[in-house]
């Protein structure tokens, strides 16, 4: 569990990234013009549509991808959500988080609406990604203690969230994008070091096909 708090504390900052600093600045961004608040509007609809698929996929092939393991696709989404902080930060200017960009506040290319757009919807996907597979760990591995695991996920990615919110008008896009890789690379390891570790014990259940009793079936 303790290991699965840096999980959780990541999806609290993926969450301010999405919820709010990601649409902010596409409705500060110079280069968008008179479109520039109706893209952020979308934004917002294209992170739900990223969530909604992600969700939907992961829910109703529940059965099929846990039997591969959750790993590969926490490693998914981590993977989605790189390239979506590589696009923000190439495509946004460092200053848009603070207010509106002159013409001298530019990014690194020639800011793009449609890639912007396209970049929501990854980082929508990639926080399915996370969420869908926490919520299938916690379920599975704290059964007797499931409603205490679940206070704790949200307490820490509450907690992580509010942090986010604090230095978000204080801080520039790249420093906070910085910070959220960090957490992402962090949080990865933490999830798969634990999934690796549950993989590992359930390998040391012993076949119970010759009939022993239920409660001693498994290694000590």
């Amino acid at each position: 569990m303790l290991l699965l708090c840096v999980t959780f504390f990541y999806t609290g900052i993926q969450l301010s990234i999405w919820s709010a600093v990601y649409g902010t600045c596409i409705g500060f961004t110079y280069a968008f013009g008179n479109e520039a608040k109706a893209l952020a509007t979308i934004s917002g609809i294209f992170v739900a549509i990223g969530e909604v698929l992600g969700g939907a996929a992961f829910g109703i092939f529940g059965k099929l991808t846990v039997k591969g393991g959750r790993d590969p696709i926490v490693i998914l989404g981590f993977c989605v959500s790189m390239l979506a902080y590589f696009l923000a930060f190439i495509n946004l200017p460092n200053e848009s988080t603070f207010k509106e960009t002159t013409a001298q506040q530019l990014a690194f290319i020639d800011s793009n609406k449609y890639l912007a757009i396209f970049t929501s919807f990854l980082l929508g996907f990639s926080d399915a990604c996370f969420n869908t597979q926490i919520f299938s760990i916690l379920g599975g591995s704290f059964k007797e203690h499931s409603a205490s695991a679940f206070a704790i996920f949200k307490f820490m990615q509450s907690f992580a969230t509010s942090i986010a919110f604090w230095y978000a008008p204080l801080l520039s896009l790249y420093w906070q994008l910085l910070i959220a890789v960090v957490f992402d690379v962090l949080g990865t390891l933490a999830f798969c070091t634990v999934e690796w570790r549950r993989s590992k014990e359930s390998e040391l259940v012993i076949d119970n096909s010759c009939g022993l009793p239920e409660d001693t079936h498994k290694i000590e």
